[in-house]
């Protein structure tokens, strides 16, 4: 069975595969299947990870990307873009997702904002996303957009979905606690036209649970819930239907201001009897090694929608050490390559408190941090006969990590060589990238070189050892060929070296033509040897009769042929 790299081929990103510009910590700018190895912190950066390409899956692994100051992810105009499984950091940003280009966001938690946790400009669906903490929520420009299956609560400013354009859908969502303080704050903001918002729970919100302007749009089968006074459902026209919602504490006419009612829309009496919160723990059942544990609690609830806190510990651990990071909805335990998790068993709790002082039962969850898989190193040449004095290029392309890890550095080494060599012994050469051009023979022999890979988690693999055998030359082959047929007096001839050859590895490197002997009254100079690169040679014959030309070839390690004879006969 073929496994999912080989079914796609998965690009890690990294400063290799997707380099870093000036406002951004990763830039993604080929299509392709990308994958995160570990979490991102873009201090000094604007963008986390900026795509700039169409085409573009991108795996964030359950990893964080946090640190950004205007948004954790970016995806240019023109781009186009699948993330998924993942946590968007947004905390000190303008936005967690800033989409110019189409979106496709799945599993994604996007939290801490000041300004909207997802704003999209173009077509962008969201699904099974989790938005919380922040100043305004999902904001979605473009029209033909989606939003379903999504938790989107604890937004300070409110609103927590703004639709525009045309022809969007908002469904099977919870949306809660929404601006509890702002009397004209709305849960969902709909301009445009012709959206639709079915099968979700609203509230409590502190104005309006839906705005709607603008026409066509069809709001159904919703629970909506506001506070203190403001109505459930608010349009401008009544070309917006309204049918089968029911809402809790209503202000105005019923609880409906504006559109028409369908009917099945229905008040609920608010009860009175405060139950128990629910905690929910999302954890990741394993964890690669020097990898961060990511924690949440966003899908804990409380029945009344009243404002949770988060109790969490660590209540099994195989070493001491380990700690919860931060407080609140979403927590870690951090681990990195210089003080890494030891391996093992860690049970995670959590206990959810609501306003009015009832705690949840807790919830569990057991994670398994994985030991460190070591990288192997595999040392090849591409260079197939090298020959003394020719760059021989080695290749650690081949080598490997194991996911989440990827390989951070390639260091070659030559550890032995012939006699008479002056190539450097035991100095290692460290670098980012797997080919190597540094290694020009200086004799013939046997050159043994070895690699060594480091990953990113600080493992070194074992040593991959190469030995590169250079050979001796042979003698060169020299050839005299005359090109010009029934050569004249003043006019040129042309000679060729053309068919001579040396054994391999070696090539040719010079050509020297020499006139041994010339007709009476010929005044060409004799034994002048003219040494040149190019295998021809041309002369102008003054008189007629015989010269005599001899041929001398050397190859690239200085060897030199055989002399080779040609008579040239000359006619007026």
């Amino acid at each position: 069975m073929k496994t999912l790299d080989q079914v796609e081929p998965r690009i890690p990103v990294n400063a290799t595969n997707t380099a870093a510009d000036a406002s951004s910590a990763f830039v993604i700018s080929q299509p392709g299947s990308y994958y995160l190895p570990g979490n991102v912190t873009a201090t000094g950066k604007a963008n986390g990870i900026s795509i700039q390409a169409t085409g573009v899956t991108l795996d964030l692994s359950g990893y964080k990307v946090s640190g950004a100051s205007s948004a954790a992810l970016s995806v240019a105009s023109g781009a186009q873009a699948t993330v998924r499984n993942g946590w968007l950091d947004a905390s000190g940003s303008s936005s967690g997702i800033r989409a110019l280009g189409t979106l496709v966001a799945e599993d994604l938690q996007i939290n801490g904002s000041s300004g909207n946790a997802v704003y999209a400009e173009s077509p962008a669906s969201l699904r099974r996303c989790q938005v919380f903490q922040a100043a305004l929520g999902v904001n979605l420009a473009g029209g033909s957009s989606l939003i379903a299956d999504c938790v989107i609560r604890d937004i300070t400013q409110g609103p927590a979905v703004v639709f525009r354009g045309t022809g969007s859908d908002l469904r099977d969502s919870t949306i809660s606690n929404i601006d509890l303080t702002a009397p004209y704050t709305q849960g969902v903001d709909l301009g445009g036209s012709a959206h639709r918002v079915v099968g979700n729970r609203i509230g409590p919100v502190g104005g309006r649970g839906i705005l709607i302007t603008g026409t066509s749009h069809e709001i159904r089968d919703n629970h909506i819930v506001v506070v203190p006074s403001g109505p459930a459902l608010d349009a401008d026209s009544q070309r917006v239907l309204f049918r089968n919602n029911t809402y809790e504490n209503p202000g105005g006419s019923g609880g409906i201001i504006g559109g028409t009612d369908g009917g099945g829309n229905a008040p609920l009496l608010s009860s009175t009897t405060n139950t128990t919160p629910t905690a929910v723990l999302t954890a990741p059942n394993t964890v690669g090694y020097a990898q961060p544990v990511n924690l949440s609690g966003i899908q804990s609830s409380d029945a009344e929608g009243d404002r949770l806190t988060y109790n969490w510990s660590i209540t099994e651990r195989p070493a001491a050490g380990a700690s919860i990071s931060g407080s609140g909805i979403s927590v870690s335990i951090p681990s990195t390559p210089a003080a890494p998790l030891a391996p093992g068993q860690y049970r995670i709790r959590l206990t959810v408190t609501d306003s009015q002082g009832l705690t949840s039962a807790p919830a569990d969850s057991v994670v398994q941090v994985l030991p460190q898989e070591l990288p192997t190193a595999v040392l090849d040449r591409t260079t197939t006969a090298p020959g003394p004095n020719e760059v021989c290029v080695l290749t650690g392309a081949r080598s490997s990590a194991t996911a989440p890890a990827s390989i951070a550095s390639y260091s070659f080494t030559l550890t032995s060589r012939p006699n008479g060599s002056s190539r450097p012994l035991n100095t290692p050469v460290q670098q980012s990238t797997p080919i190597f051009n540094g290694f020009t023979p200086d004799v013939v022999g046997t050159y043994r070189w070895q690699l060594v890979v480091r990953d990113s988690n600080g493992g070194d693999s074992l040593a991959s050892l190469l030995d590169i055998v250079v050979p001796a030359n042979g003698i060169p082959t020299a050839v005299l060929d005359q090109s010009t047929t029934s050569p004249r007096v003043n006019q040129a001839c042309m000679l060729s070296a053309a068919r001579s050859s040396d054994t391999a590895p070696g090539s040719l490197a010079s050509y020297t033509f020499t006139l041994l002997t010339r007709p009476a009254g010929s005044t060409r100079p004799l034994n002048t040897p003219v040494q040149q690169t190019g295998n021809t040679y041309s002369f102008t014959p003054d008189v007629a009769g015989s010269y005599q030309w001899r041929l001398v070839v050397r190859d690239n390690v200085g060897n030199d042929s055989a002399a080779a004879i040609l008579n040239v006969l000359v006619t007026n």
